[in-house]
C-alpha cells in the first residue's frame, strides 16, 4: 500500500515477517496456556482459540521460510568512487 518494501530496501522484509510470526506464536501460546488453567468455561474456550491462532501463526511462519531461503537480501547500494 505504501510500498515500504521498495522505498526501504535495507530492511529484509521476509525475515521481519518471520520474526513477527515467531513473536505472535510465543505470546498466543503463553496467554492461551494461562487461560486454559482456569476453571471458567469462557476462559477455556479463549485458551483453545488462542492455541489454534498460535498454530496458524506457526503455519504462516512455516510458509515464510522458503521465501527467505530463495530470496537473498540485496546489499545496500554503494557509489563507486573513482580516484
Amino acid at each position: 500500500m505504501n510500498r515500504f518494501d521498495q522505498s526501504l530496501s535495507f530492511i529484509h522484509w521476509p525475515l521481519t515477517d518471520l520474526i513477527r510470526c515467531a513473536i505472535a506464536v510465543i505470546v498466543f501460546a503463553i496467554i492461551s496456556i494461562i487461560a486454559l488453567t482456569s476453571n471458567d468455561g469462557p476462559r477455556i474456550a479463549a485458551g483453545v482459540f488462542g492455541l489454534v491462532t498460535a498454530a496458524l501463526f506457526g503455519y504462516d511462519a512455516f510458509l515464510i521460510i522458503p521465501s527467505i531461503r530463495t530470496r537473498q537480501h540485496a546489499p545496500a547500494p554503494r557509489d563507486s568512487v573513482d580516484t
